[in-house]
């Protein structure tokens, strides 16, 4: 089971049920600390051209989401050398609607192929009980 937000991953074994599951926390990985925006770049939008007189102004790029997903793609990797290790039959995934689309797109056809079953919420923030409790309310192990 894969608990994450684009800062930090918390890798569990549910040794216990769907219904009363009871999670071991096996590794967390933390992002790297991200420094504020104006140390990240300092330069202006680009500028694109059509040709002809019109000029269009490109949007500033989000370094701290950038760093978010970034972080999200080594989590997806990280997810199927760990899911392989352990020879895994379900993977549960759990993280907020942004990353948890990032982790959709990057997840290895050996994670896919097994049965994943993924949830839109934030739970990183929460202690492993918490996270038990919140896993047997809704059933998404």
């Amino acid at each position: 089971m894969l608990v994450c937000d684009g800062r930090k991953s918390l890798f569990f074994r549910n040794t216990g049920s769907a219904a009363a599951p009871t999670l071991h926390l096996m590794q967390r990985s933390d992002a790297d600390p991200n420094p504020p925006t104006q140390k990240w770049g300092a330069d202006r939008p680009g500028r694109s051209g059509a040709g002809d007189s019109r000029r269009t102004a490109m949007g500033q790029t989000d370094w701290h989401e950038e760093a978010e997903r970034q972080f999200a793609i080594e989590t997806a990797a990280l997810l199927d050398q760990l899911a392989n290790s352990f020879t895994a039959k379900a993977v549960v995934i759990i993280a907020p609607p942004r990353t948890l689309s990032v982790l959709r797109d990057h997840v290895s056809p050996n994670v896919r192929a097994m049965q994943m079953t993924d949830c839109a919420a934030d739970l990183t923030k929460h202690s492993v009980p918490q996270i038990e409790e919140w896993l047997a309310g809704e059933g998404a192990t």
